[in-house]
């Protein structure tokens, strides 16, 4: 199979598929940073929900599919903040 990383990403973004975390931070347009601080308990920007990673002999690697569920889960958070923003409190 032939398909470019990118075309795999819109195509089927659940298939089990392991990504480094230089494509990660370039999926989600953050630094590689940033990934290790939400990952890191001991940092201010530690998100427990972001996905562990899996170890492939000395690599790591994240599950496509955990990472698409993550992004889900943030823009639904986001989507029923904006509702409740919008809902009359009385």
């Amino acid at each position: 199979n032939n398909m470019k990383f990118e075309q795999v990403l819109t195509t089927t973004p659940t298939a089990e598929i392991l990504i480094p975390v230089a494509k990660l931070a370039s999926m989600i347009h953050v630094s590689r940073s940033s990934i290790y601080d939400w990952m890191n308990s001991k940092s201010s920007r530690y998100d427990p929900t972001f996905p562990t990673p899996v170890k492939v002999g000395r690599a790591t690697r994240w599950l496509l599919s955990e990472i698409h569920d993550w992004i889900q889960t943030k823009a639904k958070a986001r989507d029923s903040s904006q509702l409740r923003t919008l809902t009359p409190q009385n």
